[in-house]
């Protein structure tokens, strides 16, 4: 049987993680069987929960109790913490740091090298730009910059 992993995907485009994830469904819905792919050096609890899947690149880490959902990205050395909840087609780019007991919605993008602080609420269909710093939580359809990140735009 033919597997595949989903490749979608955008630099901080916000639409590239809905497209991914409306993509895979549709395939699904036809038959088609994605799967997950793990990098050998990537460090994962056994005590996290991880979707089907998910790709997990180079040193990237997922602490205990830390759930992935389906069709997220965790991209090279980057971290998500201890009970973490990344809800389905997240996008956790190269050397971001989710701190702890945070929950990251639908189809959201954590840009390259960005921290979202710990015990945060990040609404589904937020993009945190490259190296922002997110102090508070945010509703869903944020585009946030900045040290500390704030709201550059919304979208419905």
């Amino acid at each position: 049987m033919l597997k595949l992993v989903n490749g979608i995907g955008g630099i901080g485009i916000p639409a590239s993680n809905g497209l991914r994830g409306r993509v895979q469904r549709s395939l699904e819905a036809k038959g088609w069987r994605f799967v997950g792919v793990r990098h050998p050096s990537a460090v994962v609890s056994p005590f996290s929960r991880l979707g089907d899947t998910v790709q997990l690149l180079a040193n990237s880490v997922i602490q205990a109790g830390a759930s992935v959902g389906n069709g997220c990205i965790v991209n090279t050395a980057a971290v998500v913490e201890h009970d973490v909840v990344l809800e389905e087609f997240v996008h956790v780019s190269c050397r971001a740091v989710v701190c702890g007991n945070v929950q990251i919605g639908a189809r959201s993008h954590i840009g390259a090298g960005a921290v979202v602080k710990q015990g945060l609420v990040l609404g589904s269909d937020t993009v945190v730009g490259a190296g922002s710093v997110v102090l508070k939580s945010f509703a869903a359809g944020a585009t946030l910059i900045g040290v500390p990140a704030r709201v550059m735009k919304e979208r419905e």
